[in-house]
This record gives C-alpha cells, structure tokens and sequence, in this order.
C-alpha cells in the first residue's frame, strides 16, 4: 500500500562517515565504501534514532562480469526493545556511479540472512534459501526493485524537482520522498526478477522486507509484516568501468524517505548539493534529456 507524503517534521542528530575496509576476501585492488548514518528521528517514535550503514564493495578494475556488492545494515539503536516504527525502518539506497555502471537485472539478486514478523514462517517457506560470497539467508530479490534511470534528464515520468538526486535507485518500497514530494520511484516495471512471497504478493508495496535492527521481531501497530532483521545484502551483476559511488542517500519508512549521509533530511531544491564520498570530488554531470523510459530486461 502507496503511503502518504512523509512529514518534514523528520530531523536527525549526527552522522559519521568514513571509508574502510570490511574486512572481506575481496579481489586486489577492490574498493570498499562504508557510509554510517545515524541519529535520524521520526515524529512516530523521536526517542529512537536509527542507526544504519551503506557499504559499497566494488573492483575498478572490473570491466565485464563484475559485482557491485552493497551492503544495508541495520546497527542496535535501542537494545532489546527494537524498533516502534515502520517509518524508521530502511527500505532503500539512492546513489550515482563515476565512471560507468550497466547492470544485469537477471544476474543481480538480494539476500536476507534473518526475516522476522507475524508472516516471517510463511515467506521463509516460500522463499529459495541463498549463498553468495559468504552471505547466506532468504533469496529475497523479487521484492527489491532497481532503477537506473532516475533523473529527471533520463526519464520523464520524474519530476525536475529530483534531479539532484542519484541516479539508480535499489528499494523495496515504491516511494521516495525528498524535497517536499513523494513520487512513485519504483514499482512492479523496476522489480528485480525472483520468487515473490505471498507475504507481499505485489512488490515493491510498502513496509514488508524492509530492513529493522538487529532486536526488532515486529513492528508495533502493523501487523501481518515480514522484515528484514540486521541486514539485506545487495549482488548486482554489472558490466562497465565503475570507480567510485557518490551522491548517496538512504530511504526509510513506506513513503522511502531520504536522508543524506551528512544525517540531514534532503533539503528544499533551493538548497540541495552533492555529497562526495572517499576519493571523488563533487559531482556535476551535463545532462540531456533522452525521452521515455528504456524496456527492462
């Protein structure tokens, strides 16, 4: 179910971002990006602020066959009492590419290694079990849509307003909310192909398989959920010559609110910017537009 415009009341306290490594058995010359956000408040529930981490794994020197691996982490930000609110929960990333990113949807896939909720048995009965590089769980991919178009010179079903923000979208919920508007980003055209759970028969459809900390076994008040608890890795197989990620922001919450790693709810157009991340400077692209959305394969 479509939510409602998010509240600009949304507000958030602090963030640290830094570049390191994770310590994975990555190829020479990989890169690894982890952006940690936290500190950011809901009107639902203020007393707790979500506390996640973007991890971005990559090889520049990949051309053909290659992986872009991101990790969705949900850090414990009220110990065993969880979460309260299906707004704080994460539900998605929004990011841009230097250098080029051509992904295979049907090689891509996601993986949830904890699901829990009133209908977490059910969609585990539903969904294949999954191992990839080290990361085992519930192969939760067709519920996660991804789109590489979102920009408003790329396509015209989105509006001038977004255009500072990134241009791939990787959600489980159809909406994004910035600047003051909410547009249905991503919807069952975008949808990563995989088994669907009859949890959520229509994905990406609001709060079901977004991501929760690490001791939230439901969600107050919403009832009939699956969650991600922890964790959701993301496996996008792509083609190009990828050498950084930059322009990032997380999404939270049905309506896919989205915050800066800076901690800040995205701001008014009048007072948008970039961020740049690790090595890459910010980034101004000239972009012209190249009419309706491309077929998805």
């Amino acid at each position: 179910m479509r939510g409602t415009r998010a509240s600009t009341g949304l507000r958030a306290c602090s963030v640290s971002l830094a570049v390191a490594a994770l310590g994975l058995a990555l190829p020479a010359g990989a890169t690894s990006l982890s952006i940690h956000l936290t500190g950011v408040a809901v009107p639902e529930d203020p007393e707790i602020l979500a506390d996640v981490t973007l991890a971005f794994d990559f090889d520049p020197t990949c051309t053909t066959g290659c992986t872009l691996r991101i990790g969705l982490i949900y850090n414990d930000v009220n110990g065993s009492g969880g979460l309260h609110s299906s707004a704080q929960a994460l539900t998605g990333v929004v990011w841009d590419a230097a250098g080029t990113l051509s992904v295979s949807r049907t090689g891509s896939s996601l993986i949830a290694p904890a699901i829990v909720g009133s209908r977490a048995a059910e969609a585990r009965g539903d969904l294949p079990n999954l191992t990839r590089d080290g990361v085992s769980g519930d192969d939760v991919t067709g519920h996660w849509a991804f789109r590489d178009d979102f920009d408003s010179a790329l396509a015209d079903d989105v509006s001038p307003v977004f255009d500072p923000l990134g241009h791939f979208v990787l959600s489980s919920v159809g909406n994004l909310s910035a600047f003051g508007q909410t547009t249905s980003a991503v919807g069952g055209y975008d949808r990563l192909p995989g088994v669907i759970a009859d949890a959520e028969r229509n994905p990406p459809d609001g709060i079901p398989f977004g991501i929760v900390d690490p001791d939230t076994t439901d969600v107050a008040g919403n009832k009939d959920r699956v969650l991600a608890q922890g964790s959701t890795t993301a496996f996008l197989a792509y083609d190009g010559s990828l050498q950084g990620i930059e322009n990032v922001v997380a999404l939270f919450g049905t309506d896919g609110v989205a915050f800066r790693s800076n901690g800040t709810l995205v701001p008014e157009p009048g007072t948008a910017g970039f961020v740049a991340l690790g090595l890459l400077g910010l980034a101004t692209r000239a972009r012209v537009r190249r009419g309706s959305r491309p077929r998805r394969v």
